[in-house]
């Protein structure tokens, strides 16, 4: 691992000076396409930064986590369970035989498949209005003239649709064998005291919270009791912005090693309690059991204690992950390792910054179906905004718009949160200062790093209706030709397609906001 540790170090402070170097698409205009002259086409996508940090964790949880997972006995049973080739046997048959005439037995049965089938489209389907339950699966709600035959048809139907996309479990099955990892890479870290290649995010919270605060204090619609806005509507959003909550890996919540070897004996010691039972399918009988633990678990866990564990079982290829009910916000490691952020141009931890800045504002834009009639009125601009754009880059469908919405509008007010920061330390003159050797200025470096984390995805335009961003092409793109700021910074021109003014663009909060 040191050997590993080694190569992510050489040069790694370095990132954006060689991507500014190396991956650009000098031929393309940035104010023609932002997006295809930041990430070169030449360049393999294992060459970007970001794909290079998450490789990086990647590898990290493999090479260090693998001793640990071959001490552990649910790794074995998922090892087992997963290479078995015997031919699945239908659920009626194996329910059959289990149950036989016992009818409480299949209500047993609708249970225990039904509070995991729950779970899955949760999981699945966290934040769609149109996820309704397709079967009552609360315990208090058993259908008692429900007969076996409907019953079995039921939970055939439920496991049928759970195993078609089991990888939705993912996180979950394999919570007690991350708990191994991370527990062995936190005693790595704090063996080789490598704590100090994180950056201390806590800093950053603090004063990305205020920089938010401060644009929404300086919204015009805001400060003055009108049939556009009121102070009240402005106090109701600080407040959201003051009671989210932050966490983030490797804090000092992770130093308590016992912390995490209880909740992994508890885990534990849940799965081995759990009564086996088959569904005819060996990998999804494994699926099964160790999600009914986990959901066992949570049950008895806190709030703060839930999230925690929530985090600790995030994979590594995430940057941020945000639970809409619970409004908390989870930053993992990849976006935090400190040569990742360092550049020579300016100051900014960046990408953590704006990485924490856009979670901050799905406090304000979370569930945007159901905001204040007020600020969406504000929002119907930004969508209009990246449907045109799918319209000028699109190849096909283009999945944006009205569809991703609740990601656009906290990329876009967290760039912009970003400028005001990077802005309130360098002043005009120091943002214009050239770089010889790299051929940008200050101002233009702020947008490469901004830029350098979109690369390396395998689509431009066109993706899964299922992710709640827009393509990265057009995530990126979109951000950039709201940014008056940027056209400045690139001297783009009138008919140039990311070229914008104070007055043709979308805002929803800060002070060039229109009343």
């Amino acid at each position: 691992f040191s050997i590993l540790l080694l190569f992510l170090h050489e040069g790694a402070s370095q990132y954006l000076e060689h991507h500014i170097l190396n991956h650009l698409t000098r031929n393309i205009s940035a104010c023609d396409d932002f997006y295809r002259h930041v990430c070169g086409k030449h360049v393999k996508n294992k060459e970007f930064a970001t794909n290079k940090v998450v490789d990086f964790y990647e590898r990290l949880f493999e090479d260090i986590g693998l001793p640990s997972e071959r001490s552990s006995s649910i790794q074995y049973d998922s090892e087992i369970a997963f290479s078995n080739d015997t031919p699945s046997a239908s659920y009626e048959s194996v329910v059959t035989e289990r149950c036989g005439e016992d009818e409480t037995c299949y209500f047993d049965e609708l249970n225990y498949y039904g509070k995991l089938y729950k779970l899955w489209k949760e999981e699945k389907e966290e934040d769609d209005e149109d996820n309704e339950e397709k079967y009552d699966t609360s315990p208090t709600g058993i259908q008692w003239d429900l007969t076996k035959e409907s019953a079995i048809s039921s939970i055939t139907d439920m496991i049928d649709e759970m195993m078609e996309e089991h990888e939705i479990f993912s996180e979950i099955y394999n919570a007690p064998i991350t708990l191994h990892k991370r527990i062995a890479i936190v005693e790595f870290v704090r063996k080789n005291n490598s704590y100090s290649d994180f950056i201390d995010v806590s800093s950053i919270i603090a004063a990305a919270r205020q920089a938010i605060i401060a644009r929404v204090e300086s919204t015009p619609w805001l400060l003055h009791s009108t049939e556009n806005g009121s102070p009240e509507l402005k106090e109701e959003i600080i407040e959201k912005l003051q009671n989210s909550t932050f966490h983030y890996d490797f804090n000092t919540d992770d130093l308590n090693l016992e912390r995490l070897r209880k909740l992994l004996r508890e885990l534990t010691k849940l799965y081995f309690a759990e009564k086996s039972r088959t569904c005819g399918n060996a990998a999804m009988d494994f699926v099964f059991r160790s999600s009914r633990a986990y959901l066992q678990l949570i049950e008895h866990l806190s709030v703060e204690e839930s999230s925690f564990l929530q985090r600790l079982i995030s994979t590594p290829q995430q940057n941020a992950v945000y639970y809409f009910d619970e409004d908390v916000m989870f930053l993992l490691a990849p976006t935090i390792y400190r040569n990742y952020s360092r550049n020579l141009f300016f100051e900014l931890e960046m990408p953590a910054l704006y990485t924490i800045l856009h979670e901050f504002h799905h406090s304000i834009f979370r569930n945007a179906k159901n905001i204040s009639q007020l600020v969406k009125q504000r929002l119907p601009c930004l969508a209009n905004h990246y449907s045109q754009l799918c319209a000028e880059f699109g190849k096909g469908e283009c999945h944006s718009g009205d569809k991703t919405l609740p990601e656009d509008a906290p990329d876009v007010e967290g760039v912009r949160t970003a400028y005001d920061m990077f802005s309130a330390r360098y002043s005009a003159e120091e943002k214009s200062q050239y770089f010889d050797k790299f051929g940008v200025t200050r101002d233009q470096a702020f947008f490469y790093a901004m830029g350098m984390d979109s690369c390396g995805a395998k689509y431009f335009t066109t993706h899964s209706k299922k992710d709640k961003h827009s393509p990265p092409l057009i995530r990126l793109n979109g951000m950039m030709s709201l940014m008056p700021e940027f056209s400045r910074a690139f001297q783009c021109q009138k008919d140039d397609i990311m070229y914008s003014t104070q007055e043709s663009t979308c805002f929803v909060f800060g002070n060039n906001q229109q009343n």
